[in-house]
């Protein structure tokens, strides 16, 4: 992996994001990046959820 896509994984996985790379037959390659829509600040919990702090 070069250093551009060592830049594209740390963005992406800095953000909630991953990306895959796979070869194309005969000829080429495949390159997925996903993001998502929103990211949540803080894991939801629910009010029935116990007091993870103890």
């Amino acid at each position: 992996m070069g250093i551009g896509l060592a830049v594209v994984r740390a963005v992406l996985e800095a953000h909630g994001g991953a990306f895959h790379i796979r070869p194309r037959a005969p000829r080429g390659t495949e390159v997925l990046l996903r993001l998502p829509l929103h990211r949540d600040p803080e894991p939801h919990t629910s009010p029935l959820d116990p007091d993870p702090r103890g």
